[in-house]
C-alpha cells in the first residue's frame, strides 16, 4: 500500500470480507497498469482468494484481449462468459482506466462502466446469484511489471431508479413491458396471475396468439397506455412522494410497509415513505382523507 494505492510488481491477491454485502451494489474503483494488464476483479465471492478453481462468484478480466465478465461455479463447467467489452489497452490515452460495476443480485444483472461510459448490461442465466460477501483484486503478471489500485468505492445502488429514469416507453401507443435484460414487449396487460408458486404477468402481444407468461421477478417496467375502467371503479388512490399515483381496491398500512391490492398488477407491497397520501374516492367529505407523511 504506497501513497494511497495498493501496487503489485508480481502475482498476487488482495481480498476484502463485509458483514453485509447489500443485494444492489456499485464497485468502483482506478486501474493502473505498468506496461501491460492482465488483472481480475470478483465479486460476491465466497473464497477469499483470486485465481482458478470452483468457487461461487462473478469477476471481470482486463488483458492484451480486453474486458471480459465472467461466471465461476462450484460445478461443470466452472466457467460461464457473461459477455465481452473489446476495449484494448491501447485504446485508453493513458495506462489507466475508471471501473464501475453496479450488480443487482436480485435480477441477475451486471452493469459495467469504463472511464463513466456505459459499456453493457449482462444477465446471469444461472437462477441463483452467488451470495458471497468478498470482493477480490487479483493481479495475474508474473513478470516485474505490475498494477496499480486506487479510489475503491463500494456503495449500495438503487438499480429499480437507474432502470426508470433510463427507460422509455418505446414506440406504440399500447402498454409496454420490459424485462430486465431490456426485451420489449408492445401490447396489452392483461392481469398477474400464481402459477407453480410463483407470480406472472399475462401479457398479449399482437406478435403471439397465446399471452405471454412472464415472471414478474424478471419484470424490470410496466407503461400502461391509459387508465381503464377497472382502474376507475377502485375506491382507493394512493398519491406517491414522487409522481405518480396508485389505483387499489384493498389497503393496509403494516409497519414500514404499504401492502396494497391493484386491478391489474395484484398484490404489491411498497415502502410507506413512499406514499404521500391516502384518497378514498367514495368518500363524501375531506375527513376521509388520510395522510401519511413520515
Amino acid at each position: 500500500f504506497e501513497d494511497g494505492s495498493f501496487v503489485s510488481d508480481d502475482e498476487g491477491s488482495i481480498s476484502a470480507s463485509f458483514d453485509e454485502l447489500p443485494e444492489s451494489f456499485s464497485l468502483s474503483f482506478t486501474l493502473e497498469w505498468f506496461n501491460r494488464p492482465n488483472f481480475q476483479v470478483y465479486f460476491c465471492s465466497e473464497h477469499d482468494e483470486g485465481g482458478g478453481g470452483k468457487h461461487n462468484r462473478y469477476y471481470l478480466q482486463f488483458n492484451q484481449a480486453g474486458f471480459e465478465l465472467k461466471r465461476q461455479i462450484a460445478g461443470e463447467p466452472p466457467y460461464q462468459s457473461l459477455g465481452v467489452i473489446e476495449r484494448l489497452p491501447k485504446s485508453f490515452n493513458e495506462p489507466k482506466v475508471e471501473v464501475e460495476l453496479r450488480v443487482d443480485r436480485r435480477s441477475r444483472l451486471i452493469v459495467v462502466y469504463l472511464d463513466g461510459q456505459l459499456q453493457g448490461s449482462y444477465g446471469d442465466p444461472l437462477k441463483s446469484p452467488p451470495g458471497g460477501n468478498k470482493v477480490i483484486f487479483h493481479s495475474n503478471l508474473k513478470e516485474e511489471e505490475g498494477h496499480e489500485v486506487s479510489s475503491i468505492q463500494l456503495k449500495e445502488w438503487d438499480s429499480t431508479g437507474d432502470r426508470h429514469r433510463s427507460e422509455d416507453r418505446g414506440e406504440g401507443d399500447g402498454d409496454a413491458l420490459i424485462d430486465y435484460e431490456g426485451q420489449r414487449f408492445s401490447g396489452r396487460l392483461l392481469k398477474t396471475a400464481n402459477k407453480d408458486d410463483a407470480s406472472v404477468v399475462l401479457f398479449q402481444s399482437p406478435h403471439f396468439p397465446k399471452a405471454l407468461e412472464i415472471p414478474i421477478d424478471r419484470v424490470s417496467t410496466i407503461f400502461l397506455a391509459r387508465p381503464s375502467e377497472s382502474l376507475d371503479q377502485t375506491s382507493l388512490v394512493l398519491n406517491l412522494s414522487g409522481e405518480g399515483v396508485l389505483s387499489a381496491s384493498d389497503c393496509r398500512f403494516e409497519s414500514d410497509q404499504v401492502k396494497l391490492e391493484h386491478p391489474l398488477l395484484g398484490a404489491i407491497q411498497i415502502d410507506r415513505k413512499s406514499v404521500r397520501s391516502m384518497v378514498n374516492r367514495e368518500a363524501r367529505d375531506e375527513d376521509n382523507a388520510i395522510q401519511d407523511d413520515e
